[in-house]
C-alpha cells in the first residue's frame, strides 16, 4: 500500500466516529486500484453515517452489476459486519440465501447474528409433505425435527433445500425447530431494484468458487 493510503488509514483510524476520513481512504484506495479496501472502507464509512450516499452508492454497485450472485451479497454484507454494522449487514444476508439457499458463509453469519436473540439459522434437509415432518440441519450441524402445526407457520411451502431461521427447543422426542420461518427476499437498505430479480428460480445449484 502506498505512502498515501497508509496515511490516510492512519487519519481514518484516529478518527474512527469520522465518516469522511473512511470516504477519503475509500476514495484514495479507488484511485489506487485497491477495490477490496475501497469497499471496506466505504462499509466503514457507512456504519458510522448509515445514510452516507455515496458510501451506500459504493457498494450498491456490484450488487446492481451482479443482481443473481448470491457470492456478492454475501461479500458485501461481511464487510458490513466487520465495520460493526449488523443491522445494515442482516438483509443482505438473508439476500444471499434467497438467491442461493446453499450460501454457507451467508447461513453461517446469519446464524450468528440470529444467536443474539435466541434464534438460528438452517435448511430443511428432508420434508415428507404427506406426513407434514421432516428435519432441519442447523448452521451448526445439529439436526433437529420440523412437523405438524409448527411447519404450518413458516409462511410459504416447505421443501428440502429451503433455508429457515428457528429456534432449538427440547421436546420427548428430541430437539425440534419451533417458530420457523421461511428465508425469503428482504427489503434492502440499498442495492438492485426489484425488477433484477424477475427471472431468478426458487432453488439455484451451489455456485461454483
Amino acid at each position: 500500500m502506498s505512502e498515501t493510503l497508509d496515511t490516510l488509514r492512519r487519519a481514518a483510524e484516529r478518527n474512527a466516529t469520522d465518516a469522511e476520513g473512511w470516504v477519503r481512504l475509500a476514495r484514495g484506495a479507488e484511485r489506487a486500484g485497491r477495490v477490496d479496501d475501497a469497499l471496506a472502507a466505504w462499509a466503514r464509512a457507512l456504519a458510522v453515517e448509515p445514510a452516507h450516499d455515496a458510501a451506500r452508492a459504493a457498494l450498491a454497485a456490484p450488487l446492481v452489476a451482479h443482481p443473481q450472485r448470491a457470492t456478492w451479497f454475501t461479500r458485501v454484507a461481511t464487510l458490513l459486519l466487520d465495520a460493526g454494522a449488523p443491522a445494515l449487514a442482516e438483509p443482505f444476508l438473508r439476500q444471499a440465501l434467497w438467491l442461493n439457499p446453499h450460501e454457507e458463509v451467508a447461513l453461517l453469519r446469519l446464524a450468528e447474528l440470529l444467536a443474539g436473540r435466541g434464534r438460528t439459522a438452517g435448511r430443511i434437509v428432508e420434508w415428507d409433505d404427506d406426513k407434514r415432518r421432516g428435519t432441519v440441519e442447523t448452521a451448526g450441524g445439529q439436526r433437529v425435527g420440523l412437523h405438524g402445526a409448527i411447519a404450518r407457520d413458516s409462511g410459504q411451502p416447505l421443501h428440502d433445500g429451503l433455508p429457515l431461521e428457528l429456534t432449538v427447543t427440547d421436546s420427548v422426542r428430541g430437539p425440534v425447530a419451533a417458530d420457523p420461518a421461511a428465508i425469503g427476499r428482504p427489503e434492502l437498505p440499498f442495492g438492485p431494484a426489484a425488477e433484477a430479480y424477475v427471472t431468478k428460480p426458487r432453488i439455484q445449484r451451489p455456485e461454483s468458487r
